[in-house]
């Protein structure tokens, strides 16, 4: 379908856009579209077939019926509330052609080879230290493994967060009745640079996914603003790059029907 060309594609979530922008310029005769709630994307140095928006997908995607032969979304799963994955993905059935896909990418948020500063902010949030004060724990950089216990998960759970969902979401692609072939692909996947191409846009997804989240963890970890930033753009990337550090990625799409679905 790129390949062929004249093929439209929407990138839901796109951060920074570097998939966007790659795409692009591997398929010059498709059109890309990324669509994100912080314009942190390129505004001007971009190829002629990749247009960005601003807009938040909690009010829904700003485009008609039938707009796109391909939608991509990944790592919102800390950026949605579990009550709003269905409304936005009936958004993805409405906005994609029939016959068109669909792909959703998600982590298990579980680290595998990790450091030793993620490894003590782990241990800590077992023992309940997390937030408890800097001198319990070296902070700087150990974020990501909070998630997987303690305080800081339960404090996304409390916010109606599900870090999990994508064990959910082939049954939500299911229960919209509109799509076939839904596959499920796992596979295990470098953070960083070491990682080449692949590794490169797991960090990027890492960095969206704790930028998403910063309101409901940076006050249960007592970090300044400059603080967090150092800790997800700096630490934790240099020592998942050191210990090369790896998660489980889970890929689920579908291909949408090109019949209606009769209604009751």
């Amino acid at each position: 379908m790129l390949k062929a060309g004249k093929a439209r594609v929407l990138d839901i979530g796109c951060g920074p856009g570097t998939w966007i922008l790659e795409m692009a310029a591997d398929y010059p005769h498709s059109s890309f579209i990324g669509l994100d709630n912080s314009p942190i994307f390129p505004s001007a140095i971009k190829p002629h077939n990749a247009r960005f928006y601003q807009a938040d997908v909690h009010n829904g995607l700003p485009f008609e019926d039938d707009t796109f032969d391909f939608v991509h979304q990944r790592f919102l799963a800390l950026a949605l509330k579990e009550e709003e994955w269905v409304p936005l993905i009936d958004e993805i059935v409405r906005v994609t052609k029939p016959g068109g896909y669909c792909e959703i990418m998600d982590c298990d948020f579980e680290i595998d080879k990790q450091g030793p500063v993620t490894e003590s902010l782990i241990e800590a949030g077992k023992k309940n230290k997390v937030g408890s004060g800097k001198a319990d724990v070296d902070w700087v950089g150990g974020w990501l493994g909070l998630v997987e216990v303690g305080r800081v998960r339960t404090c996304i759970q409390a916010n109606g967060i599900n870090p999990y969902m994508r064990e959910k979401i082939e049954e939500l692609l299911s229960d919209t009745k509109m799509f076939v072939d839904i596959t499920v692909n796992e596979k295990v996947t470098p953070f960083g640079s070491w990682g080449g191409r692949w590794g490169e846009l797991v960090s990027d997804g890492l960095r969206m996914s704790a930028n998403s989240f910063k309101p409901i963890i940076q006050p249960t970890l007592g970090l300044s603003d400059e603080e967090y930033v150092k800790s997800v753009n700096h630490s934790v990337m240099q020592e998942m790059n050191e210990y090369r550090s790896e998660t489980s990625m889970y890929r689920i799409y579908g291909k949408k029907k090109t019949t209606a679905v009769p209604t009751e």
